[in-house]
């Protein structure tokens, strides 16, 4: 039997990897997924050309209250920031080498079955980070 958080993990497994094929074919490189931090957890790390990307994603049913962006609270934003900060420190890069936080989100059922009613959008930039 599988329980609810079980069914959880897969879902948001299921939506990062999503994610990953459509980072991918908009031309970033994936560096590393799930870095755990002690402030939180970093979805995907990338390569958008010379931009180094800390990728946030967020996954909401179709009509649900709240859009993907909507949902990130400012508790979230710190706490990805503290992250960003906390992975830069164990794996530096240097000082000239550009870092955003993009949000990528994905709307919609995640039943093959409706698949054309699945959305994926990627937010440049979307939470400041420096």
């Amino acid at each position: 039997m599988v329980s609810e958080t079980q069914s959880k993990r897969h879902l948001g497994q299921e939506m990062e990897d999503r994610a990953c094929a459509y980072l991918e074919r908009e031309g970033y490189s994936l560096v590393f997924r799930n870095f755990r931090s002690r402030y939180g957890e970093i979805d995907i790390v990338a390569w958008n050309g010379p931009v180094l990307v800390f990728v946030e994603v967020r996954y909401r049913r179709r009509g649900s209250l709240v859009t993907p962006l909507e949902s990130i609270t400012a508790s979230k934003r710190r706490k990805l920031r503290l992250a960003v900060r906390d992975y830069l420190g164990q794996n530096p890069v240097s000082d000239s080498v550009p870092v955003r936080v993009d949000i990528c989100s994905l709307e919609g059922s995640p039943s093959p079955l409706h698949s054309r009613e699945f959305s994926v959008h990627i937010t440049k930039g979307a939470i400041e980070f420096g």
